[in-house]
């Protein structure tokens, strides 16, 4: 917003339990660039440690006490269920793909990453990359995924999961090499160990999809 004031707020204590390995989450962040050390910013948002099930850590800003409030909403439409679900007619088999850390694989603009700072026990760092927690990432990753499978049939994502059919099994092929060499041009990579691969049923959005 064009009368936005910068917020910072001071380190939250990190549960002893956390410590290791929100380093190590930090450490692993700078060296793959997501990630980068600053000395100074008006911007601070504490951070939010989260255990995943493979038992490692993942860090989120806590934006919605900085710039969330002072972010113009982008109202790019996220589709239902039921919209997706009608542009899949007389599929026969279905893969899922998953993209690895989505919102992560998208560059922020220069402006963007000053904005996106976060405070932790090692110091400030800011977000080269667009981190969860910020509340318009939603509407940005499905305007960008919706350019990405634009024109390819027997295709739909919902953020960051693409689900994809066909009629028989050379129209699938064909649409998910499509969908892959499109992922590839856009610079996404998938989690291969999340994709599933010509499945007569998969779960997606919380439902059961097969051919019926």
């Amino acid at each position: 917003k064009p009368d936005a004031t910068p917020t910072f707020f001071k380190p939250r204590p990190i549960p002893f339990a956390y410590v290791t390995g929100v380093k190590e989450e930090i450490e692993r962040n700078v060296t793959a660039d997501i990630l980068e050390r600053i000395d100074t910013s008006p911007w601070a948002a504490p951070i939010v440690p989260i255990k995943k099930p493979n038992g490692k850590i993942r860090i989120c800003g806590d934006f919605k006490v900085t710039i969330n409030p002072q972010i113009l909403v982008d109202q790019y439409p996220i589709p239902s269920i039921d919209e997706l679900l009608s542009r899949l007619n007389n599929g026969e088999k279905f893969t899922k793909l998953d993209l690895s850390d989505a919102y992560l694989q998208v560059e922020l603009d220069e402006q963007s990453k000053n904005l996106v700072v976060i405070i932790t026990p090692l110091g400030l760092f800011r977000y080269n990359r667009m981190p969860f927690g910020i509340s318009n990432a939603p509407a940005i990753f499905q305007r960008i995924i919706d350019q990405v499978i634009a024109g390819i049939p027997n295709s739909i994502a919902y953020l960051d999961d693409i689900l994809i059919t066909g009629t028989n099994e050379e129209e699938h092929l064909q649409t998910l090499e499509m969908v892959l060499k499109r992922l590839s041009e856009f610079g996404f990579t998938c989690n291969p160990e999340k994709c599933l691969f010509f499945q007569d049923e998969v779960s997606y959005l919380g439902f059961i999809i097969d051919k019926n």
